[in-house]
């Protein structure tokens, strides 16, 4: 993605507890948790997540968001010299 995309998004970050390789649980958790404040995000455009998006499953017919893994993201945003 470019990062200029970024400015002009609605995001939500999210960061799963990746402890002790409990990635299943760890996706099931941020899952749950997801669907129960979905109502409360208002319009998004993007969810991050750090490790494996499972989010997208999630999406309903008439939303448009993607989740994505916000490791090349954030590597992109924070070593990017200015000039």
């Amino acid at each position: 993605m470019n990062t200029n995309q970024c400015e002009l998004a609605n995001a939500l970050i999210t960061l799963k507890n990746l402890v002790c390789n409990l990635n299943e649980m760890s996706n099931a958790t941020l899952e749950a948790w997801f669907l129960h404040h979905r109502p409360t995000f208002g319009p998004l455009d993007l969810i991050y997540v750090n490790g494996d998006p499972t989010l997208n499953t999630l999406k309903g017919q008439t939303e448009s968001w993607t989740a994505q893994t916000i490791e090349p993201v954030f590597r992109e945003l924070i070593f990017r010299e200015e000039g």
